[in-house]
């Protein structure tokens, strides 16, 4: 938590899009991991190729309450990998 990130410096809460943000990057870690599995027999340059094209597509974030405290801790889970779309679960 910096000053800078904060959405609300009379309540010291997070701002939301830097939850979003977090959220976006912890979706992407473990859909890289989900491919990665998948993609356990090819090339490293296979892999790599993948990996260079992949993106958000979408994104829904419910705020169930404010971001207070020191840290920020997200959790991701893969809900299922095709062959050019992944859905994650975070938290």
């Amino acid at each position: 938590m910096r000053p800078e990130l904060m959405g609300n410096f009379s309540r010291g809460n997070l701002h939301g899009g830097v939850i979003y943000s977090v959220l976006d990057v912890t979706g992407v870690m473990v859909a890289l991991t989900g491919i990665s599995n998948k993609m356990e027999k090819q090339s490293f340059e296979e892999i790599s190729e993948k990996f260079s094209k992949i993106g958000t597509i979408d994104l829904r974030v419910d705020y169930l309450r404010p971001g207070f405290g020191k840290f920020l801790v997200s959790k991701g889970i893969i809900l299922r990998t095709e062959n050019k779309l992944s859905v994650t679960r975070m938290e």
